[in-house]
């Protein structure tokens, strides 16, 4: 008797909500990054990670910009040199929603908080769960995350 074939399964993640984790410093980054995976774990969430070198905010705005064009809807941004380059890139794409670990900014669109996965893994799902923006040229139409501070 011959086997039947078993009939190959594909699963389609393009649509899922993309989460992205970027860092220079691994070591600081390793919780949050638990903390991303957790969230990502039973839900349809693509999560990734980035580690960049040390850098200027000039060496740095490439790589986060590279994170926006791979369409990160929101990215977790783990390290002390990340600030400047941060502000930088969320003022210019105000639709991308950001975490930034340690740090203050001033800006809707980031949300600044201790290195606390628990916090982290809740706005990750918050974010993933949020309903798109109606049109793409009316970033007032989006929601924000709910205030940590």
């Amino acid at each position: 008797m011959i086997p039947t074939k078993q009939p190959v399964v594909y699963t389609n993640i393009s649509r899922n909500f993309r989460t992205c984790l970027f860092t220079t410093d691994p070591a600081a980054a390793a919780p949050i990054w638990q903390a991303v995976q957790q969230a990502a774990a039973d839900q349809p969430i693509n999560a990734q990670r980035f580690t960049a070198p040390h850098g200027t905010p000039a060496d740095l705005t490439p790589y986060l910009n590279g994170l926006i064009a791979t369409k990160c809807k929101l990215i977790v941004a783990v390290g002390t040199d990340l600030h400047d380059t941060v502000s930088t890139v969320a003022s210019a794409n105000p639709s991308t929603e950001f975490i930034n670990i340690g740090s203050t900014t001033a800006l809707s669109n980031i949300h600044d908080l201790p290195a606390d996965p628990h916090q982290i893994r809740q706005l990750v799902l918050d974010a993933a769960h949020k309903p798109p923006a109606t049109t793409a040229t009316a970033p007032s139409s989006s929601t924000p995350l709910p205030s940590t501070k």
